[in-house]
């Protein structure tokens, strides 16, 4: 077990460094890392779907997808259609916020038209926000960690987030097995 653990960590730690190579090395900073965080998005976002059906729930699959997909795409309008200037530093996380409250209005909107008897709708609306928080909204942050103070600068803040993640599940890990 440690064994492939230690090999898959060396493969994904190269496939890593070679991300963020061709990321640093593009002329638009950023557009590489940002289809990474759109498909981590959909894997994301099925892992929470089907963890809260395993525990019985139904919140509406469609709204997590959709909306955590919609949360992290809203990143694309201040890096790459819109430029922000440096008098609104604030002006980026405007369009996540917007995204995911129209992610929650349509889970609002979802569960009245299914509504078929009582009990379970809050608890489904809920559910699925708290999905489209979860993956859509925590995503996003990274995307903006990655813009954040020009390209080299920001690049340093999503790679020490990555290594001090990495290394307290190594850490985890290895404390447990001792």
């Amino acid at each position: 077990m440690l064994r492939w653990r230690l090999l898959l960590g060396a493969v994904l730690i190269a496939a890593l460094v070679g991300l963020v190579w061709l990321d640093h090395s593009l002329a638009m900073p950023g557009a590489v890392l940002f289809g990474v965080a759109l498909m981590l998005t959909i894997l994301a976002a099925q892992e929470v779907v089907s963890l809260l059906a395993a525990g019985g729930y139904r919140p509406l699959a469609g709204v997590i997808y959709g909306g955590s997909l919609l949360v992290v795409l809203s990143n694309a309008v201040p890096l790459f259609i819109r430029p922000v200037s440096d008098e609104h530093p604030l002006e980026r996380l405007g369009w996540p916020l917007l995204a995911f409250t129209l992610s929650f209005m349509a889970a609002l909107a979802g569960e009245m038209r299914r509504y078929r008897q009582p009990g379970g709708v809050i608890a489904n609306v809920g559910l699925a926000t708290f999905g489209v928080a979860y993956v859509g909204l925590l995503l996003s942050f990274t995307v903006q960690l990655r813009m954040l103070g020009g390209s080299a600068a920001g690049l340093t803040g999503l790679l020490a987030l990555v290594i001090v993640v990495k290394m307290g599940d190594t850490g985890a890990y290895t404390v447990g097995r001792l």
